[in-house]
């Protein structure tokens, strides 16, 4: 027999792995399970070393194969299986084994111990704690247990101490063992304004605990960092005379609250909008019919009034004085002038209100068109226009696009020196999503603090010195707009002015 095995301080014995059966054992082996030789205990099968217990619905054959099972991939293996003695007696022993021991090649050297009742009991309990801890430190949740004694359930006064808690929880929240267990510690790590409108709340669910044993909530929690944490917490109640355990489960929902937050506020924002576009919508239908009704109600009179006071200063005319004829003048030029006022009214709510025919342009193709319409004004202004460098080809409301730079180019006319000679230049470029335009003027110029001025409806900033209703501007910033694009100005006194604009290349 192998010294190992014959001196060995512990029942021990040789495993041949391909025969199945045990080939040498110690006494002391033989003696546990109520042999009295060596030879005796070794002319049994392995299975005969185990009592029924340890089958349960497994065959023989299969539980041997399950304990075995270990060694393809194990050198060591430690188990503890139900064995019988030979008076029938059952026993709980404990097996260490080491697959390949020295020269036994095949050979497995078991070592075995009896262990009572109790110690397995104890070790189950180790391994049970062992794997519950594990899982509450792996959660990703926050856990922990909280044990309370009630002092005066009137006041609501208790003791509170914590059995457990993840370190997660520790972590993540920035707190120890003796944070969060009782009603102050619980007020101080929640924001002042939370707890105002909760505290109630909070308590009348702690106390709803006595009877439903379990209540889930959503709380802010303020970290000692200053961050805002809110967490979802579920308690769960075991109760024990007046004593009661507390197990609480937090979630980290902080991700889920603040987009619910963002989505909150983008509906505001978007409910805002949608007012606005409303009211947008409303104010051009108003516009639309205000512009209707005052090219028919108001024009009517209007023209009687015209009318009327030229047949009066027919009639009576050389019976006037020459103040008195200037004043007919007056009366004739204000219905004039407040009839033109109402037709550009009429044709900004046209503007605001048709939609765009989109089509391709050829730029000096419009241009052609427009100095032959303006053919009149450049004549007898003598004024020259130079055209430059210009993208052949844009996408817009040919109408329209045309009336952007009519209304443009008859400013410069009008607001040009009258000593010089009036000079229009038109320019342009593109770039990956805008084409540009430039009209500059040797015009009077526009004061810096006055440009943004000129886009506004009915604005004359030169007053009665110009003809004009001071609408022109307002509705090429309306067209400009509705090709998604931006006009805007670079002027100084007496330098003349250059307005600027772009279109949008996808519309």
């Amino acid at each position: 027999m192998n010294s190992l095995i014959e001196d060995s301080q512990q029942p021990a014995a040789v495993y041949h792995r391909k025969s199945g059966k045990f080939i040498e054992c110690n006494l002391k082996l033989a003696k546990l399970f109520g042999y009295s030789c060596e030879e005796e205990w070794l002319a049994l099968n392995f299975v005969e070393y185990l009592h029924q217990d340890q089958f349960n619905e497994q065959t023989p054959e299969e539980t041997i194969a399950s304990i075995f099972r270990h060694f393809e991939t194990n050198d060591i293996h430690f188990d503890s299986v139900v064995g019988v003695r030979k008076n029938g007696e059952k026993f709980i022993v404990e097996i260490f084994a080491i697959k390949n021991y020295l020269n036994y090649g095949a050979g497995s050297v078991f070592f075995f111990k009896e262990i009572d009742q109790q110690y397995l009991i104890n070790k189950v309990a180790l391994d049970s704690n062992i794997i519950y801890q594990t899982l509450i430190n792996s959660s990703f949740d926050f856990i922990d247990i909280v044990e309370v004694s009630i002092i005066d359930r009137a006041k609501f006064m208790y003791e509170a101490k914590v059995l457990n808690r993840n370190e997660n929880m520790r972590q993540t929240l920035g707190i120890t063992d003796e944070t969060l267990i009782n009603m102050d510690e619980i007020k101080k790590f929640t924001p002042v304004d939370f707890w105002e409108e909760n505290s109630n709340q909070f308590i009348d669910l702690v106390l709803k605990l006595r009877e439903d044993k379990t209540v889930s909530f959503n709380w802010r929690f303020n970290r000692k960092d200053g961050k805002i944490v809110y967490l979802n917490i579920g308690i769960y109640s075991i109760q024990f005379n007046e004593q009661f355990v507390l197990v609480r489960i937090m979630r980290d929902i902080t991700k889920s609250i603040e987009n619910e937050i963002l989505i909150k506020e983008q509906n505001k924002k978007l409910l805002k909008k949608n007012k606005e576009l409303e009211d947008y919508i409303q104010s051009n239908f108003q516009l639309q019919n205000f512009a209707q009704i005052a090219s028919h109600d108001i024009k009517a009179p209007l023209r009687s009034i015209t009318s009327f006071s030229q047949i009066l200063n027919k009639k009576i005319h050389n019976k006037l004085s020459e103040q008195e004829k200037e004043l007919f003048q007056f009366i004739i030029k204000g219905t004039q002038d407040l009839s033109n006022l109402v037709d550009d009214l009429l044709n900004f709510s046209k503007i605001t209100t048709q939609n765009l025919v989109i089509e391709e342009i050829n730029t000096n193709e419009l241009l052609s068109i427009l100095q032959r319409d303006l053919s009149s004004l450049i004549e007898e202004s003598n004024t020259k226009i130079l055209i430059k460098e210009l993208p052949e080809h844009f996408m817009g409301d040919f109408t329209k696009i045309k009336r952007v730079f009519q209304n443009i180019i008859q400013n410069g006319i009008k607001f040009s020196h009258k000593i010089n000679t009036p000079l229009i230049e038109i320019s342009g470029y593109q770039d990956e999503w805008y084409y540009y335009f430039r009209v500059k003027d040797n015009g009077i110029g526009i004061e810096e603090e006055m440009q943004k001025d000129v886009f506004k409806m009915f604005r004359r900033l030169n007053g009665q010195k110009y003809m004009g209703s001071g609408m022109g501007m307002a509705v090429s910033k309306k067209i400009i707009e509705q090709h998604q694009g931006n006009i805007w100005i670079e002027s100084e006194i007496g330098k003349g002015a250059c307005f600027h604009f772009s279109l949008k290349k996808q519309l």
